[in-house]
């Protein structure tokens, strides 16, 4: 790899928040010649470009400040179930790994549409998709007891265009209707009571672009109409309803599905959007679909934001012509995910969760998943690169009880030194760092580069290679 010229950072300081007492002096991180899980040899030497470590002591240092930003709550991450091959291969092992390992408490299940009999509305008997996801949600149930279900719409057939049944649409409007569909949600929510598994969120719709459902800004009484016929009819049954309703669901933010939000809360039923939930492919990140999702959490009024599908895309034949690699799609996809962070999500939900750690994908997946479950987004204001729609050089902090991680996503083509601290604390001794970068990506076979960081005086300081995705983890004493 070309040598790169060092460039000076500037010192990261992470202020104390207030639930975090005091605990004496600042401390300093340096890197040592060993030790730590993984592979020890230091990232930038030898083929992962310069040394990481003390850096330049001598640089300037400004401060940043970390807000807590209470309003969120911690991040909570589900397991998407919607996946017919997730669904099958949902083990007992693999439950254990994504529900325990992992902290994920919220399963993601699909609702079948062409699952249901044209006559009476109810679940066919003999239909093995549903029965599949059922027995999934079952097994996470068994295994994390208090797992909440959250059931939404799934396409179907078409790319989505049949995911309604003939008998269920009006084709001349081109339009769900509404009785009918409210009938077929009420028999979902009574097999899923009548089998043991109840539902505590629930999305009518996913994906409205290419569902062909007809409901959006312009048609918000459908949404409406739906919701308040499913609660008559499962109140007549016994059967509970849900409280915590997921929407709009598209397959990103779009000013008709910002207009379905505004229009229900501005009809004072905001009791049917409890939570907005949207997608948010890095594949089309860009300054318009950044906008957007700040115009949907605007017209939420403070309801909480879920990323209900979190992909990690593959790059698009525009971006592998530039050149663009894994690298590139790996930065890609954690600075889609920061756009989620720094608007308040919440909530996330890993479209085809890929947690192989024998690979660089699966890894550098796993632990953005373990390090931010249960955790609160600390935004950091300087050198952040928050609204960047260049990717550029991107920091994020996590806090979660008296543990901090920190992920720097630097896109470009320059190593970058950096210290950081945090205001009034000391730090503990088990810091630690661990690195994806081009070197590492495609080896065979795959060991992750990752070390040990040991206290030494007032700040942390640490190396971030050029083109590489950084973490560093330290707790508070």
């Amino acid at each position: 790899m070309e040598k790169m010229k060092k460039i000076v950072g500037c010192a990261l300081c992470l202020l104390a928040l207030p639930v975090m007492a005091a605990c004496g002096s600042k401390s300093k991180l340096s890197t040592p010649s060993g030790g730590g899980g993984g592979n020890t040899q230091q990232p930038g030497s030898g083929d992962e470009g310069r040394e990481a470590g003390n850096g330049n002591p001598g640089a300037k240092r400004a401060t940043a400040t970390i807000a807590w930003p209470a309003e969120a709550g911690p991040i909570v991450w589900g397991y998407d179930l919607k996946q017919p091959e997730s669904a099958k291969g949902f083990t007992n092992a693999m439950a254990r790994s994504v529900l325990i390992d992992d902290g994920m408490t919220i399963v993601r299940v699909p609702i079948f549409l062409n699952s249901f009999d044209p006559t009476t509305h109810k679940i066919i008997p003999t239909e093995t998709r549903t029965a599949t996801a059922l027995a999934a949600a079952k097994e996470a149930m068994k295994v994390r007891p208090g797992v909440k279900v959250f059931a939404s719409l799934k396409l179907d057939n078409d790319n989505g265009r049949t995911t309604f049944p003939e008998w269920a649409y009006n084709a001349q409007l081109k339009r769900v209707r509404t009785d009918v569909y409210a009938d077929m949600l009420t028999e979902y929510l009574l097999y899923m009571k009548n089998n043991g598994v109840p539902v505590h969120y629930l999305a009518i719709d996913n994906e409205p672009e290419y569902t062909a459902s007809g409901i959006q800004g312009s048609t918000y009484s459908m949404y409406i109409d739906i919701l308040d016929g499913v609660r008559r009819k499962t109140a007549s049954l016994g059967v509970d309803m849900p409280t915590q309703f997921v929407a709009p669901e598209c397959y990103g933010p779009k000013q008709e599905y910002i207009d379905l939000v505004a229009n229900v809360i501005s009809a004072d039923r905001g009791d049917l959007i409890t939570i907005l939930g949207t997608h948010y492919y890095p594949l089309y990140r860009n300054a318009n679909l950044l906008g957007r999702l700040k115009k949907l959490v605007e017209a939420g009024q403070g309801r909480p934001l879920w990323n209900t599908e979190a992909h990690y895309d593959a790059l698009s034949e525009a971006q592998i012509a530039k050149g663009w690699n894994e690298m590139d799609r790996a930065n890609l996809f954690m600075v889609a995910t920061f756009d989620g962070f720094d608007q308040g999500c919440n909530g996330m939900f890993f479209w085809a969760y890929k947690r192989d750690e024998s690979n660089a994908k699966g890894s550098l997946s796993r632990k953005l998943v373990q390090t931010t479950v249960g955790a609160t987004h600390a935004a950091i204001d300087i050198n952040s690169g928050k609204d960047a729609v260049d990717r550029g050089f991107n920091i994020r902090a996590f806090v979660r009880d008296r543990s901090v991680a920190v992920w720097i996503a630097n896109t470009d083509s320059q190593v970058k030194d950096y210290t950081i601290e945090v205001a009034g604390h000391k730090l503990g001794s088990d810091a630690s760092y661990s690195i994806w970068n081009d070197a590492v990506w495609n080896r065979k076979p795959y060991t992750q580069v990752a070390g040990s960081v040991v206290v030494a005086g007032d700040v942390a300081t640490i190396t971030i290679p050029a083109r590489s995705i950084s973490l560093v983890e330290f707790s508070l004493q």
